[in-house]
């Protein structure tokens, strides 16, 4: 009766893992799993995206078309921070810029390092909802989360379908990316 149990419990994980793949970032120290149904792509140095891209469609930096699905993109980079705490680090930003030398007279303060805000609302698998120009609280098709781990940041942003029929579908899709994401 074990053993049958056993096998019945490893045939499900092997029928549950066909309709997923797994992705490892050698150069950028994580992994996670996501729908087999979706698709990846490494963009660098794109106009638009710069990282790893995964969407419910196929499309490239020069060709995009938010209707089809939506987009998740990944990026990682070092950062020299004692921080384990993303809110510290990102007031850490803020007075960093503010005491970077400006030259020039300048009426208008471009935002840089300022333009973020922790958010402290959302937190899933320890990734924190962070604003920015590129994702605004009054924005709701837009999110992006940073977390802080092993002296790099990582940062997840979202970018929901403007159709609202894939929009279920891709928050699954979703869900199973920021929650098997492993540093």
């Amino acid at each position: 009766m074990k053993k049958i149990l056993t096998n019945c419990i490893v045939i499900i994980f092997i029928l549950l893992m066909a309709g997923f793949r797994h992705h490892q970032s050698l150069d950028h120290s994580y992994r996670f799993i996501y729908p087999s149904w979706w698709h990846k792509q490494l963009i660098e140095n794109g106009d638009y995206f710069h990282g790893l891209v995964v969407s419910q469609s196929n499309f490239s930096d020069n060709n995009i078309d938010f209707s089809k699905g939506g987009f998740i993109e990944i990026n990682s980079k070092d950062i020299q921070t004692a921080e384990k705490n993303v809110n510290e680090y990102i007031e850490k930003l803020k007075i960093v810029q503010a005491n970077y030398p400006r030259k020039g007279d300048l009426s208008v303060e471009i935002p840089g390092l300022s333009q973020f805000q922790y958010a402290g609302t959302k937190t899933i698998n320890g990734f924190e909802q962070i604003y920015s120009n590129r994702a605004l609280s009054d924005d709701p098709s837009s999110q992006l989360y940073w977390k802080i781990s092993n002296g790099k940041l990582y940062e997840i942003f979202v970018k929901y379908p403007q159709d609202n029929s894939k929009r279920k579908s891709f928050e699954i899709g979703l869900n199973i990316i920021i929650n098997l994401f492993w540093i």
